[in-house]
């Protein structure tokens, strides 16, 4: 099993993984176990988190840790040119687990808002869909156009006769096409939650998706060329 040392205190700035040294007795330990699988416990916490697909070529090449103005650890990421995957993050107490969490919420909240303001067709459903687990968080925004529900009735052909079927369809954000699904970065998403107090974790949870869809609907409603059926629809789904 490869093993990675990162010290918990250096020097500030962002140092790639060659320049940290090796002789630390207070180090974040990340292990490389099989089918490229690595493992680390939450220094603060001591939980553990699992990640996957993570190779130690990759490990080797684009591993960066950044240290605040204290030097304290402060991020673990993993960055091949404009691609940053966050790996670990430390946070001085609760109140700065909060403030990071509602600080990329709102970011992400902007960022899909602004993708789905590039809609120019008619809309009959905005749909705000998430799934809310420490391990596995989801949250994403779709839009259902006029097109895709009619689309969609059209494929139900004679269980279109049945009004509470057809309604129970066009509610569904499911049945509408994947391609106008977009996510957040659940993966940092997750990865703060996992290094994050485990005794506030939902508590965060439920911020972030309160907060991303308050101010997806708030950006983005009012903005929409709207069919006369429209509807903003936010649920959880299994």
């Amino acid at each position: 099993m490869k093993e990675y040392k990162i010290p918990l205190q250096f020097k500030s700035g962002k140092f790639h993984f060659s320049e940290l040294p090796t002789n630390n007795e207070n180090v974040l330990l990340f292990s490389c176990e099989k089918f490229d699988i690595l493992s680390y416990f939450v220094p603060k916490y001591k939980t553990e988190v699992r990640l996957y697909n993570i190779t130690e070529q990759l490990l080797q090449d684009c591993l960066y840790a950044t240290y605040n103005d204290t030097g304290q650890l402060k991020y673990v990421e993993l960055i091949q040119g404009d691609d940053i995957r966050l790996m670990f993050i430390s946070y001085i107490d609760d109140a700065d687990e909060k403030a990071e969490v509602l600080d990329y919420a709102e970011q992400s909240a902007d960022i899909i808002s602004n993708e789905l303001l590039k809609c120019r067709e008619k809309v009959s459903r905005l749909f705000i869909e998430y799934y809310r687990a420490v391990d596995g968080m989801d949250f994403a925004a779709k839009i259902g156009t006029v097109a895709d529900k009619q689309a969609l009735i059209k494929s139900l052909g004679d269980r279109a006769k049945q009004c509470s079927f057809v309604e129970s369809v066009i509610d569904n954000s499911g049945d509408y096409p994947h391609e106008n699904r977009i996510e957040c970065d659940r993966d940092t998403l997750n990865i703060m939650m996992l290094c994050a107090n485990p005794d506030i974790q939902v508590e965060l949870l439920d911020m972030a998706i309160d907060v991303m869809t308050n101010i997806i609907k708030n950006n983005v409603v009012d903005k929409l060329d709207k069919a006369d059926d429209f509807k903003f629809i936010a649920e959880e789904y299994d």
